[in-house]
């Protein structure tokens, strides 16, 4: 055996996530092979190989019963959910959790009956991938209030409309009076969008879906989630932003950047730095003090640690044998002592590590880099400016009230002369990078609240949600199965827009993702082997399958939890799509196709 300290993890640039690296995959294999041989080791998997071993959203299958009035008005909602964990549990629960708390989707249904569970089979091993449980179970309910709609004969914009959302919800799972959701802001401007339906090409099909979503961005209430960063200033003036974080995919680096140079109003945005102390050290002492922490509060870090992962996994181990009945039970019983435990564990934690984070959580998931590293790193730059005036003033004699930041430095109020820049005050004030001198170290942590809510003994669910709507207009050949996209719409209310290009291209890819989700993509598994050799039998959509002209509309709400009320982005233009495809294809066809992806073959046995 190893102990950890003597392992290090050094992470470079990882590319796109998506999910895959929530989940161990073959790293621990790879580094065996490195300690047993004492050489470097490569490990390179063909596409075949890639698509056979590697790990997969959950397949999800559900059935719905829906109670409303005439008039559309939702009474009731009875969902069974299933997810197919593969042969591993691995953060299948996690899944399941968002199933239960947003299988009501974007809409007020006052009473739920919900019963979500992941079972375990031969199939090949899951992961949250983007969506994390949000596109499965947003993509079953909006399949039931499209059918609704229908049958009644009214207008799915009308329907939705109708059974909106109106508050967000607190960490006691009430509804906060001040707090308001734009779904029917964003359903206004795709109707307004689309406007009157397209032609088809003759012999064609014409059909228009729509989709709303309140899909989950950041962890649940319970945690404490911290995110650090650090911004520095050397002795040439040149701003540094570091963390742990390294990019996969969502641009964080880059907004984290952005986000200092705008608070200081620098020239240059400043350089991104993968810090390897805040890796190395998860407790923050060697990150937030320059120095290891001692052999006793390295111990102690891990300890409690353990207590938080171990008790988590017992009481999953303990509970995942009991039926479902007595599981909820058991839930109701114990949600205000796990509450208690997790509140105690996370504030001694808090207390004795302040710049700590939660080892065992992944860094990067959720949609949430923004909400977290954004304010962490504003935090960081509130205190920078803080230390530097008062660094300032004892330099130039005068007072912390009469000075002001801009992004050259640090001058007097009414004698302008009377000023030092970033390079003289770093070199006035110590070496470059070094903490205590002109560095700052920030945090940013999840609002408080409970994990559990003792009265369903279900979690209260993710601190805030992303809302929009989607809408596409399609072709189908009823004779050849083929389906054309011929105009999609998207609005989301993204709280505030920090980066428009970095928003547009997140939505857009997410978009882009989904449709091929609906139409293309599909992994065939016998006997728990994948039986696709390429990407000639995934059908990966190409520029040639979705439509050139995606129109996407932004709402600014103020209402998130990152900076400046932004929300996270990430996830939410895969989870939208595929449900606007579908009820497209419900339109065109008469016929609601109850899988996806909806090939060719379905389309015309459909007919």
């Amino acid at each position: 055996k190893m102990r950890e300290g003597k392992i290090r993890v050094i992470a470079p640039r990882l590319g796109g996530s998506f999910g895959k690296y929530l989940v161990t995959s073959i790293e621990g294999y790879l580094a065996l092979l490195v300690q047993k041989t004492r050489r470097p080791v490569r490990l390179v998997l063909d596409r075949q190989e890639a698509l056979g071993r590697t790990n997969k959203r959950h397949p999800f299958v559900g059935r719905y019963r829906l109670g409303l009035k005439r008039d559309g008005t939702f009474l009731a909602l009875e969902a069974e959910v299933m997810a197919d964990a593969g042969a591993y549990v691995l953060l299948t629960p996690a899944v399941i959790s968002i199933f239960a708390v947003e299988a009501a989707g974007a809409y007020e249904i006052p009473n739920l009956k919900i019963l979500a569970r992941g079972v375990l089979t031969n199939n090949l091993v899951t992961a949250p991938m983007r969506g994390f449980g949000s596109q499965q179970i947003s993509f079953g309910i909006e399949c039931i209030v499209e059918k609704a709609a229908r049958e009644l004969g009214i207008a799915p914009s009308v329907i939705r409309r109708k059974n909106y959302l109106t508050a967000r919800r607190d960490g006691r799972g009430q509804k906060i009076p001040s707090s308001r959701i734009c779904l029917d802001k964003t359903m206004e401007a795709v109707i307004r969008r689309l406007g009157p339906q397209p032609e088809p090409p003759p012999g064609w099909r014409l059909g228009r879906g729509l989709a709303s979503i309140h899909a989950k961005y950041g962890y649940p209430y319970g945690f404490v989630d911290r995110f650090v960063a650090r911004i520095a200033v050397d002795g040439e003036g040149r701003f540094t932003v570091e963390s742990d974080l390294s990019d996969a995919g969502t641009g964080i680096a880059s907004g984290m950047t952005r986000l200092v140079a705008n608070y200081f109003g620098l020239k240059k945005v400043p350089a991104y730095v993968l810090s390897q102390e805040a890796v190395d050290d998860p407790s923050g002492f060697l990150f937030s003090r320059g120095r290891r922490p001692s052999r006793f509060r390295a111990s102690l870090f891990r300890f409690i640690e353990r207590r938080q992962t171990l008790t988590a996994g017992g009481l999953q181990l303990i509970l995942s044998r009991q039926k479902a009945g007595a599981f909820v039970k058991i839930m109701r019983v114990l949600a205000r002592p796990i509450n208690f435990f997790n509140k105690s564990v996370s504030g001694i934690k808090t207390w004795l590590f302040p710049f700590g984070v939660d080892s065992f959580i992944p860094r990067i998931s959720g949609s949430r880099s923004m909400l977290m590293a954004g304010a962490a790193v504003l935090n960081a730059a509130e205190r920078f400016k803080k230390s530097a005036l008062a660094k300032a003033a004892h330099l130039l004699n005068t007072s912390v009230d009469q000075l002001e930041v801009d992004g050259e430095g640090i001058h007097h109020r009414s004698d302008l002369t009377r000023r030092l820049t970033w390079a003289e005050l770093a070199k006035q004030v110590g070496l470059t990078g070094q903490v205590g001198a002109l560095a700052a170290v920030g945090e940013a942590h999840l609002p408080e609240g409970a994990l559990l809510d003792p009265a369903t003994g279900n979690q209260i669910g993710p601190v805030d949600h992303m809302d929009g709507s989607h809408g596409c207009d399609l072709a189908v050949n009823p004779e050849t199965g083929e389906v054309r996209i011929l105009r999609y719409v998207a609005c989301h209310d993204v709280g505030r827009i920090l980066d428009r290009e970095t928003i547009r291209g997140q939505l857009l890819g997410g978009i882009v993702m989904g449709i091929g989700q609906a139409l293309f993509e599909h992994i065939e598994v016998s006997g728990g082997k994948v039986q696709i050799a390429g990407l000639h039998d995934y059908l990966v959509p190409t520029s040639l399958d979705v439509p050139s002209g995606v129109e996407i509309e932004l709402i600014e709400s103020g209402e998130g939890l990152g900076p400046d009320g932004a929300k996270g982005v990430g996830e939410a233009g895969a989870v939208a799509a595929p449900i606007a495809v579908a009820n497209a294809l419900y339109d065109a066809l008469g016929v609601q196709l109850t899988r996806i992806p909806a090939t060719p073959e379905d389309i015309v046995n459909c007919l």
